[in-house]
């Protein structure tokens, strides 16, 4: 069964002081990049899957811990993916 979360949870669950940001990012990325199962509820808020939440909260840490150890090459992504705006 998928979990899905809330922008609010999403922004928590990265970091992320700002809802906004989140919604952004749907804006400005391909979904295939980011969220690719996230979608607005009949409500009008967004939903996203755990699952990929995890997926971007894991390249976050990877794209962290490169800069930490001062290695600014670039992450290695799919060919066809572009990586978050952070």
């Amino acid at each position: 069964m998928t979990i899905y979360l809330t922008t609010e949870q999403v922004a928590k669950r990265l970091g992320i002081t700002s809802e906004a940001t989140i919604k952004n990012w749907l804006n400005g990325m391909p979904t295939e990049a980011g969220f690719p199962g996230a979608f607005k509820s009949d409500g009008g808020y967004w939903l996203f899957p755990e699952e990929d939440v995890e997926k971007v909260a894991t390249h976050i840490e990877e794209i962290k811990a490169k800069n930490v150890a001062g290695d600014m090459t670039p992450p290695d992504l799919d060919d066809d993916a572009e990586p978050p705006i952070l």
